[in-house]
């Protein structure tokens, strides 16, 4: 059975609608990774979609994955601590808790029947011998390293000092440790697959001693908690060639990315994304599936996560703090009609003066007629420039904007091709590179490519090859008279 996802809390930055266009939809992270979390604990979530806007926050959180990249050793020994009493058991259940009510249970059933002593002492057996493998593990400290990270640096003192030859945890760790070798002893000292006994087991639980050892144990479980996310980052970040990304005040309004990837797909195809107050706006055009939307979805994707204090799947990342993040889709129709939806969204994307917004719209304005679309989309680039501190990227299957803004150097045109490649025997497959290039595209007849690779009927083909001549014969006619 799934678990349903947990509710989390609105972020002022990141609205709803593009959470979930980033963050649900194509599922980029897994929101369940922890079912407890400590008060003031971030979870996997915290560090990659809920952006912040204080610089030393964000960079507080960037240095501790950072740290955790660098020293493989402090990354081992946490592991083993995070192992231990995070990720404990296939459904990461608190089986400290467990342990002590199983124990304080065990206690009472000393006057029940020999059945429910039994079955108790079973499952107290099995807790002990689950918890002290991964204790086992632990290490006697997290090192002497001077962390610059407050986090780690807590952490790391507050661990330390619990596994001193004194200290309650280790006394903890060791008394379960030495406990499950006793019941191992008991165990392999009888004949078959007999277990220990009720009475057996009687002489090894101190109950008294155990409950010196609670608080320990959960303070060791907070640690984990606390440096979990930041390692499983970090674990990341070494993996997959992650950067950390350059985080600045708003005003600097840029969004750089150099080579930047979908974290979640193995063969992504790196892109570049350079936005700044100079160059503000990116009109991304192409073929369907070319890679669009997934350009624009990575862009934002990775901007989010630098603000939310997390490594990012590129090669360089430079990001500014966002007053907003918005990212639409266009309409689909299925509440009110296309073109109503593509005018909500661009109503809820339209930055305020003054602020500094990073906004997406992908292929906007296309279930209206064409000479509309292109208008209402030439005129929301213009309020954006004009607005002159928010960053805009949008896809368009208009050819003619670049007559409106190809002189003008703050909206960059880039486009996604297609190939034609021959396969097996004569027929032509429409193949598609993903890597985005410079400058507008100009190949008008993707369309009858597609149909034609699909078996569209020769006849069908040849009548729009004809419609498209007359139409660029018409034009040039046109431009004549003009002149």
């Amino acid at each position: 059975m799934m678990k349903k996802k947990k509710q989390q809390a609105q972020n002022p930055i990141l609205d709803d609608k593009t959470a979930q266009l980033l963050f649900m939809k194509d599922a980029f992270v897994d929101l369940d990774f922890l079912d407890v979390k400590i008060q003031g604990t971030l979870t996997i979530e915290d560090l990659v979609q809920n952006p912040l806007t204080d610089v030393g926050a964000i960079n507080e959180r960037l240095t501790t994955i950072g740290e955790l990249v660098a020293n493989p050793d402090a990354r081992k020994r946490l592991e083993a601590v995070v192992d231990a009493f995070v990720l404990f058991g296939n459904n990461y259940n608190n089986n400290y808790n467990k342990f002590y009510q199983k124990a304080e249970e065990y206690v009472a059933t000393q006057s029940a029947d020999v059945y429910s002593r039994q079955r108790v002492t079973d499952e107290l057996v099995n807790l002990i011998e689950k918890i002290a493998t991964p204790a086992w593990n632990l290490p006697v400290t997290l090192g002497q390293i001077q962390f610059k990270s407050k986090t780690l640096s807590e952490s790391a003192y507050i661990f330390n000092q619990m596994m001193e030859e004194n200290g309650s945890a280790r006394a903890f760790f060791e008394y379960v440790i030495e406990t499950n070798e006793k019941i191992a002893a008991i165990i392999s000292e009888k004949a078959g697959n007999e277990g220990i006994s009720y009475d057996q087991l009687k002489g090894l639980i101190d109950m008294e001693g155990l409950s010196k050892f609670k608080q320990a144990a959960s303070a060791v479980q907070a640690i984990a908690f606390a440096v979990s996310p930041y390692l499983v980052q970090a674990e990341k970040a070494v993996k997959e060639k992650y950067c950390e990304p350059i985080i600045v005040p708003r005003e600097e309004n840029c969004l750089t990315i150099r080579n930047g990837r979908n974290g979640n797909w193995r063969n992504s195809v790196p892109n570049h994304t350079y936005l700044d107050s100079r160059h503000s706006v990116e009109i991304l055009e192409g073929v369907n599936n070319g890679g669009k939307t997934f350009d624009m979805k990575k862009a934002f994707y990775i901007a989010i996560a630098a603000l939310s204090g997390s490594w990012v799947p590129a090669d360089y990342a430079r990001v500014s703090v966002r007053d907003k993040i918005v990212l639409r889709q266009k309409g689909k129709g299925d509440v009110i009609s296309a073109m109503q939806q593509d005018c909500r969204n661009v109503k809820e994307a339209t930055p305020p003066d003054g602020e500094y917004w990073l906004i997406g719209l992908d292929e906007t304005f296309t279930s209206t007629e064409r000479r509309g679309g292109r208008a209402l989309l030439y005129g929301l680039i213009n309020s954006v420039l004009d607005q002159g501190h928010s960053l805009l990227i949008t896809s368009s299957h208009y050819l003619g904007l670049n007559s409106a803004f190809g002189s003008d150097g703050r909206v960059a045109f880039n486009h996604f091709p297609f190939e034609r490649k021959k396969a097996k025997g004569k027929k032509i497959e429409i193949v598609f590179p993903y890597t985005k290039r410079q400058g507008q595209l100009k190949d008008i007849k993707y369309a009858l490519e597609v149909a034609a690779a699909n078996g569209f009927d020769k006849k069908v083909i040849e009548y729009a090859e004809q419609r498209l001549a007359q139409r660029k014969a018409g034009e040039k006619l046109l431009m004549a008279f003009v002149k």
